[in-house]
């Protein structure tokens, strides 16, 4: 089957609005069964990297010094959030519904400066 037969056969089952995508990377069958046959040697190695990793990480986290640094820059990072948040955020905002999301076309504190900002954008 070619391509264009390929196509047709798909818009008859499902309709006009068929999609379809074609990966010339993707791996072939001979290649998948390689892959497969790889692949509970490399989830034995994942485990055991983990493991160490783990491992590694318990030593790390009882470190008195490092879990108080952590603790320093969640607060500090909490704090810089918030006020990214509140920088960004009006009273008013005025947008173009495009289904799923809206453009926001003005923001401001209210009704007035709003509108005002809207008619500066157009």
């Amino acid at each position: 089957m070619n391509i264009t037969q390929a196509k047709a056969a798909m818009r008859r089952l499902l309709g006009a609005k068929a999609m379809w995508r074609y990966d010339e990377s993707a791996p072939k069958a001979e290649q998948r069964e390689v892959i497969r046959a790889e692949l509970p040697g490399l989830g034995e190695a994942v485990n055991s990297a983990k493991t160490a990793m783990e491992a590694r990480r318990a030593e790390l986290l009882a470190d008195p010094l490092y879990r108080k640094l952590v603790e320093d820059y969640q607060t500090v990072r909490s704090k810089r959030d918030t006020a990214l948040s509140n920088l960004h955020h009006y009273r008013v905002t005025i947008g173009r519904d495009h289904g799923f999301a809206m453009v926001v076309m003005a923001q401001a504190d209210n009704w007035q400066e709003a509108i005002d900002a809207l008619k500066a954008k157009q």
